[in-house]
């Protein structure tokens, strides 16, 4: 089972879908397409294609039919 890895940049949380190490070739929108990531995040000399987590409230309510 792959291990997820998430990072923060600000308030911003991201789940990170690959390292790519950079080359002077590479394109940055069909990277983001192949990955299908909201962003690309740069390190020194890596791309981490990434998706951008967003926050949601759950809330359990009890069905009447029960």
């Amino acid at each position: 089972m792959a291990k997820i890895r998430l990072v923060s940049v600000g308030d911003d949380r991201y789940q990170v879908l690959a390292e790519i190490p950079i080359t002077s070739n590479i394109n940055i929108e069909a990277l983001k397409k192949s990955y299908n990531a909201d962003t690309i995040l740069q390190n020194s000399d890596t791309y981490y294609p990434c998706r951008k987590l967003i926050e949601a409230e759950i809330e359990v309510t009890q069905d009447s039919r029960d």
